[in-house]
């Protein structure tokens, strides 16, 4: 039952071990921002280029001056 459960008792690391942990909580999630911004660059630098190749490919720009791999 619920007041079963509020009689357990809860263990909690000390007040420096919480702090150590919203510290590295706090670096981790810069960590995913920075992340987050770095892979939105690139999916925009590649729409980019994919727009760029559809473009010369429409104007006829492209040519087969490369061998596939």
């Amino acid at each position: 039952s619920i007041n079963d459960l509020k009689s357990l008792p809860v263990a909690m690391p000390e007040i420096c071990e919480q702090v150590k942990i919203v510290d590295h909580l706090h670096r981790i999630s810069k960590d995913v921002g920075c992340l987050e911004a770095k892979y939105k660059q690139k999916l925009d630098a590649l729409n980019e280029l994919k727009q760029s190749i559809l473009a010369k490919a429409f104007r006829g720009e492209l040519t087969n001056g490369y061998v596939a791999a």
